[in-house]
């Protein structure tokens, strides 16, 4: 049998998950907007997937840079804390 309680809690949760991730994505995307479409107009022959791959790889890179100096933590750290030993 289905818990509707739990399973209206654990949705609940995600909706606020997904909003609060959301509004942190937000800036990223505004800002690297402007980049993709500056890319666009400087490499016209360039295919439109490859110029969104180059600039999600380059919002991503920014998002770990500043998450890590934000944090402390290198994402080695990170993952080695959760390897077993």
């Amino acid at each position: 049998m289905v818990d509707l309680a739990a399973l209206a809690s654990e949705a609940w949760l995600v909706f606020l998950l997904s909003l609060v991730l959301s509004a942190l994505a937000l800036p990223f995307v505004f800002v690297f907007s402007f980049i993709y479409e500056m890319l666009q107009k400087r490499f016209a022959r360039t295919p439109a997937v490859v110029l969104m791959a180059v600039t999600t790889f380059l919002a991503v890179l920014t998002a770990v840079i500043l998450l890590e100096l934000y944090l402390g933590y290198t994402i080695g750290q990170v993952a080695g804390a959760f390897s077993p030993s």
